[in-house]
């Protein structure tokens, strides 16, 4: 099909924008480095690829929006090791989520930690490579990071405060309902754990 090739300021990145968009249910075959053939700087052939994909019923042009995250926003006293996770309700573009897009602040320093994507692409977690200050104000914010359609999301997502301590006890079921064995359990019955923390 028609369309229009570029390349990332970095050169990593290689898109290819379908000239009127892609057909409705339609199955895609994409071909990378097959003739003719990509090099990289130093002349090194790319080796070849192929994947294919099938276009949804309709166009993406929402931005993603977090759905749950590991703690609510403004909570206080979130133990000073706890990771930050977002759940987002599509899938985000791998090469958007990285250290450079997914920052903590203190609202003065930029806190130094790792950025995950789950495999289903849906939960972006931070971890600071250290414990976090103690009874602090931390904001966790994203710039440039994207759907697999290229909708952004920007901006503060989660602020919230540290307590005094750590956290390495993990949760306990306190009560399930309906309970365990329970017979003639109504069919519209909802399914509820409680966890001591």
């Amino acid at each position: 099909i028609d369309g229009e090739i570029s390349l990332s300021d970095d050169g990593k990145r290689v898109q290819f924008s379908p000239e009127g968009g892609l057909t409705a249910g339609h199955q895609y075959r994409a071909l990378i480095s097959y003739s003719p053939y990509m090099l990289d700087l130093a002349g090194n052939r790319i080796n070849s690829i192929n994947f294919y994909f099938t276009a949804g019923q309709a166009s993406d042009e929402v931005s993603p929006e977090v759905v749950a995250n590991s703690f609510s926003a403004n909570t206080a006293g979130v133990a000073i090791n706890a990771p930050i996770k977002l759940v987002f309700n599509e899938a985000l573009a791998g090469f958007s989520v990285n250290t450079d897009s997914v920052t903590l602040s203190d609202g003065v320093n930029m806190i130094l930690g790792v950025v995950s994507l789950s495999s289903d692409r849906r939960t972006l977690t931070f971890t600071p490579n250290e414990n976090l200050d103690i009874n602090s104000e931390y904001t966790l914010s994203l710039s440039g990071v994207v759907d697999v359609a290229g909708n952004a999301i920007d901006g503060d997502v989660l602020s919230f405060t540290t307590g005094e301590s750590i956290d390495t006890t993990r949760p306990r079921v306190s009560s399930i309902m309906p309970v365990n064995g329970a017979v003639d359990v109504s069919v519209t019955s909802d399914i509820v754990v409680t966890f001591d923390e």
